[in-house]
């Protein structure tokens, strides 16, 4: 289910982004990606982000096995 982010986007003044992990609409500037949960914080490729306690690509890797999901899946 594809989220509306209207109403964020009036209150914070956040952009939509396609999600770095798992390619989602989310919400930039700390927003947690409801697909996969990776908290936005604009981590670039190759560094840990303290955060997510995982690089992009090890982080990516947990969520294609499965091993991490979004809120929207509880």
């Amino acid at each position: 289910m594809e989220k509306d982010f209207s109403e964020e986007l009036k209150l914070g003044g956040y952009s939509v982004i396609k999600c770095p992990v798992c390619g989602a609409k989310t919400l930039n500037n700390y927003y947690i990606c409801p697909e996969c949960d990776w908290e936005y914080d604009g981590t670039p490729e190759g560094e840990y982000s303290d955060v997510n306690h995982a690089t992009l690509e090890s982080y990516r890797e947990k969520y294609k096995k499965g091993e991490v999901h979004g809120y929207s899946d509880i």
